[in-house]
Order: C-alpha cells, then structure tokens, then sequence
C-alpha cells in the first residue's frame, strides 16, 4: 500500500447515518455475504462493505459475480466498478432516504452513463430529482438511471453533494452551488444501490472514493465538512464557497447581502442558486444608477479565490429586454466596510 494515506479529517464523518469509506480495509470483506470473513485487499474483489455511519449495518453485493474490486492510486483507495457491480444497502439504510430530506456527499470518477447511487429501476418512485437536469455535465435525474455524470469521452474526478430541502434541492460540484429547484418531493421507494447501471459501459473506469448520507436538514458547516473529507478521499482539493445559498437579505446568520440600487427582486436571490427566470434573480430597475454595487458581509475574514457570474436565461422577460448580464464590473474586499482593495476588474466582456 505504497504512498496511500488516510486524511485526518476522516473523523468527522462518523456523525452521519450512512458513511461509506473504501480507504479502510478493515471495514471491508471479500466475500458478498453478511456473514463474509476474508478480509479486503488490494486488486481482490469487495463483497461486503461496513456501515461506519450511525445506523450500522452493512452493504452486500448482490452477487460474487457484481463485486467492486479494491484498487490504489498514488495516494488513495478506491472501489473500482464493472459492468456488473451491484451492492445493495439493508433496509434500515435505504429507509432514511424514504420520504425523508437528506443531504448526499460523495466522490467519484466515472466514464459513460452509469449510477454511483441508485435505485432498482426508473419508475417514478425512484424518480427524486426532476427539475435538476444536467448541471456542467454532472446529471441528477433517476436514481434508477443516472446519478453522476453523463459523458462518453472523458473520465471526471468530482464531488458532488446533493441536498433535499424543505424548499427545493440543491446541488454542488467539488465545493461549488451550480444548481438547485424547487421540487420538493422525495423519495418513495428505498430501495438503492451502490453502482446500479452501465458502469463499464465504453471501457470507462469507474471509482468510488467514499460517501456520505446525513438525515434531515444539515447546517452548511456540516456540509462543507462532509465535502472536505470527501474530497480527501479522492485526492483532490475544493475552495469552500464564501457565500452560502442565501434565503433571505440577512439569512443564514452571519451573512447579509445589501445592494445600492433600487431592484425588482430582493438583494439575496443574487446567490439564491436559481438563474432560470428573472423573478428568482437579481434585476435592477429598468433605468438603474451607476455604478450599481452588490454588497456581502461575512461573519468572519474570508479567502476567495474565485468567483462566477452566471447570468439568467428569462431572455424573453420584458423587464429585461434580451439582456443577460453586466459587461464591466469590479470585485473589492475590505475588513472594515470602509476601506476597500480591488482584487479583479473586467471590462468589456460579452
């Protein structure tokens, strides 16, 4: 096991309902039975996978001939899918995904159409996630058909978490919100897979670098967290975001966002997650004063190292007059609201 490390941060995760780990052998075996006793090794076949999560338990292949195999990368362990993998959770696991929110973090590198989580079939009751259609090729649509990404060509490394909330679902990719909606139904039927579909499909290489699954509403600590270790399982590094899906002016506590001008929509939907229609953006006023500022207060000295600006696809909205966004702007920081640092300006973009 050469050059593999197991992330401190791995603790964290010992809070959630379902925590699955591959990087820990001693959580695995090979044989696909409950009562499975050979324990797990590199290049050998995983037929029983421990629950380290609260509600224990654990995952079994549906059959020896639909195990993942353990593999090593440089720094890493991982399960490694085939054509045939399939490992079921119990029941007890299945059922906190049953009517319930929840919030799924997970990290994997697929090739194809394939499923790292998913269901028995595409029949509505698996059908979780309408109105989340593909989001930078990461699809969420069955979860009999096609949880994780969509693509033919190229293997994509990523995290991805996936919360169900009161008011709709959210989705990120490796640390970022690319986007939410409003349906809030939830799954019906609980019965789920790990690896459920064509993974082989193409030759792809397929992994599983570790998942997560918290019952209910999570603070965006908790998520971030979940993220984190997720993302040290496979080897890659994610930049938190600085502003978190907002619900009002001033909410989550600790943040606030407050504009200069006067809008059609309130300060907050600028980071609400929906860019679809101009009535959940953030729209000036026909005739707005410049220059127009957006401001954000954080509850404590930030780092950012990035930022996008995503404008709506209303196009048609009469308000709006076919136009998506703003062409010159200007992004400062200060740590006193009174003396600013410029820290990117852009001029002419399309």
């Amino acid at each position: 096991m050469r050059g593999v490390i197991r992330p401190r941060a791995l603790t964290g995760a010992a809070s959630a309902e379902i925590w699955i780990d591959p990087s820990d052998l001693s959580s695995m075996r090979q044989e696909a039975s409950t009562s499975a006793t050979t324990p797990a090794a590199i290049d050998s076949p995983v037929g029983y996978i421990l629950n380290k999560g609260t509600l224990g338990g654990v995952l079994v292949a549906t059959s020896s001939g639909s195990r993942p195999y353990l593999r090593t990368g440089s720094n890493n362990i991982y399960l490694e899918a085939t054509s045939t993998t399939s490992v079921d959770f119990t029941s007890a696991q299945s059922a906190m995904f049953t009517g319930n929110n929840f919030v799924l973090t997970y990290g994997c590198l697929v090739n194809a159409s394939g499923t790292i989580l998913g269901g028995t079939g595409s029949s509505t009751n698996q059908n979780l996630h309408t109105g989340i259609a593909a989001a930078q090729s990461l699809t969420f649509a069955y979860f009999g058909n096609n949880l994780g990404y969509s693509n033919s060509t190229n293997l994509n490394r990523l995290v991805a978490s996936m919360s169900q909330t009161n008011s709709g679902r959210i989705l990120r990719k490796n640390g970022v919100q690319v986007t939410s909606d409003t349906n809030t139904s939830k799954l019906t039927n609980g019965s789920l897979k790990l690896f459920q579909g064509p993974l082989g499909h193409g030759g792809g290489v397929n992994r599983l670098y570790g998942l997560i699954a918290r019952q209910g509403l999570v603070a965006d600590t908790v998520r971030t967290s979940d993220e984190m270790v997720i993302a040290a399982l496979a080897g890659i590094t994610i930049q938190p975001e600085v502003m978190p899906l907002m619900t009002a002016d001033s909410a989550p506590s600790g943040h606030s966002v407050t504009t200069s001008g006067t809008m059609q929509q309130p300060a907050w939907n600028a980071f609400n997650g929906s860019w679809a229609t101009s009535s959940n953006d953030l729209v000036s006023s026909s005739s707005p004063t410049m220059p127009w500022s957006l401001t954000c207060t954080l509850p404590a000295p930030t780092t950012c190292s990035s930022y996008r600006l995503i404008q709506h696809t209303d196009a048609g909205n009469s308000n709006w007059n076919g136009l998506g966004g703003p062409t010159d702007w200007t992004i400062s920081g200060s740590n006193d609201g009174t003396n600013w640092t410029v820290i990117d300006t852009r001029t002419d973009q399309p």
